[in-house]
């Protein structure tokens, strides 16, 4: 409820159900009675605080073969995946929300901050992700098939958290995106934190970004793959 209004929630699914897509990856996800994407036969949700059950969660048309929870600790964080069948082959989705900076989005709330106790806490968080990173990568060493990792990293495309990421990977902005890919909802610099990274097999055909989309802090992002050869 942090943004004004009481129709956010239709608009998101709405947006959803315009756009079509064949997978949707939702970080902080809420389990509501309200939220219905009814035009997905599958879904796949984690909830990592069963209180306010919020969590994560996959929805789909293709068959999930495989999914599992890859588990950050005590973090309300997380990494889900699901291995999907999608005509002859086999694709693993792993949607990611790596440990917030707890950065707030305004200058003037980032300026007052006390330095000590900023670079403190931003360090810490970097901590976190690393051996957040560290688990998702495992996952993938031990997956058979090709891999989408998409979602939030909580970090910048110049960080080595990204780097790591985008290992054997394609940076779907990076083929197809325009200007600075701006997805979070920061006034001092655009900030790109959240990405979708496909296996280097695929061919990215499409990205988009939607920046006029504020039903969040952070702007949606999508794209179109394929493998090579194949539509």
């Amino acid at each position: 409820n942090w943004i004004e209004g009481d129709s956010v929630t239709n608009q998101i699914i709405n947006f959803i159900e315009a756009e079509k897509p064949d997978v949707v990856c939702l970080q902080e996800y809420q389990q509501r009675s309200d939220v219905d994407f009814d035009e997905f036969q599958h879904k796949y949700e984690v909830l990592t605080d069963k209180k306010t059950r919020f969590g994560q969660a996959i929805y789909t048309n293709y068959p999930i073969v495989n999914k599992g929870s890859i588990g950050f600790g005590t973090s309300n964080n997380n990494a889900i995946y699901v291995d999907l069948a999608v005509g002859n082959d086999t694709i693993r989705f792993i949607n990611i929300h790596l440990e917030s900076l707890k950065i707030k989005p305004k200058v003037s709330e980032f300026q007052e901050e006390k330095r000590e106790k900023l670079v403190g806490r931003i360090d810490n968080s970097f901590r976190k992700q690393e051996a957040q990173v560290k688990k998702i990568l495992k996952n993938l060493e031990a997956c058979p098939y090709k891999s989408v990792i998409s979602g939030d990293m909580n970090n910048s495309a110049f960080s080595y958290i990204y780097r790591k990421l985008s290992e054997g990977h394609l940076d779907a902005f990076k083929e197809k995106g325009k200007s600075f890919g701006k997805t979070f909802d920061f006034d001092f610099i655009p900030m790109r934190i959240d990405a979708i990274l496909v296996d280097e097999a695929f061919k990215v055909k499409q990205f988009n970004s939607f920046p006029k989309v504020k039903y969040s802090d952070h702007y949606p992002i999508s794209c179109v793959f394929s493998l090579e050869g194949k539509d």
